[in-house]
């Protein structure tokens, strides 16, 4: 029992001697969180769980204390780099949130897409904690979201707008259109209708799109018509 316990505190005494050169290599840069992450996990499996044998209380806990000193500039590292990664996934969100708040601008979109393709290089290059990256993440696609949904409600609104218009400008062809064929309206009334209709074509406008130009021929070529009926009812 002595032997085992003998042999127990020399490998641990040879485990930790050799912790700070793997330390010190994996400290250089580049780093490779992701395969330091893995490093630590499987050095702590092995010093707790692996084959390096079984000492008394005291002699565990000067171990386990050198252990982890020796373990502590990499544990550092790592708990510094996922602060930095969480500050800049923090900062892409603050972006998208700024950006947000002027959706409607010309180039809000492509800046958008930016913040998207850094977002995909920082989670690539140092991956979080599942919870916290599922919070982030969530925030920053609340913030790109909020951009598309803005711009897809004033298009929306300025569809509905314009569709409303053609409605109201195709209901005065309609009109114009019922003029030239009432025989038997009061010819001043015709006149009055007439110009109405005309002002109220003025007031609304057509537009460049090619509904309103479609409706815009139609409204010459029923203003025409009521024009030449009532020429011709004046003969």
């Amino acid at each position: 029992m002595l032997r085992e316990g003998k042999d127990a505190r020399k490998r641990r005494d040879a485990f930790i001697g050799e912790l700070s050169a793997q330390v010190a290599t994996r400290l250089e840069q580049p780093r490779d969180w992701r395969a330091i992450e893995h490093w630590l996990r499987e050095t702590d499996r092995t010093w707790r769980e692996g084959d390096l044998g079984s000492v008394d209380k005291k002699a565990w806990s000067a171990f386990d204390a050198r252990y982890r000193a020796a373990m502590a500039p990499l544990r550092d590292a790592l708990a510094a780099a996922r602060l930095e990664a969480k500050a800049g996934r923090q900062a892409l969100i603050d972006e998208a949130t700024a950006v947000a708040a002027r959706a409607m601008e010309r180039d809000a979109p492509s800046k958008v897409k930016a913040l998207q393709t850094q977002w995909q290089t920082q989670a690539r290059s140092f991956t979080l904690a599942q919870r916290d990256e599922r919070v982030l993440w969530e925030q920053f696609r609340a913030a790109c979201n909020a951009v598309f949904e803005a711009r897809e409600a004033k298009r929306k609104q300025e569809h509905d707008v314009k569709h409303e218009s053609h409605r109201a400008l195709e209901a005065i062809c309609v009109e114009l259109e019922q003029l030239a064929a009432a025989l038997d309206k009061d010819e001043s009334e015709m006149r009055r209708r007439l110009r109405d209709l005309d002002d109220q074509w003025r007031k609304r406008g057509g537009g460049a799109d090619p509904a309103a130009r479609r409706i815009e021929t139609r409204f010459r070529d029923a203003k025409a018509a009521a024009t030449a009926a009532l020429s011709a009812r004046g003969r």
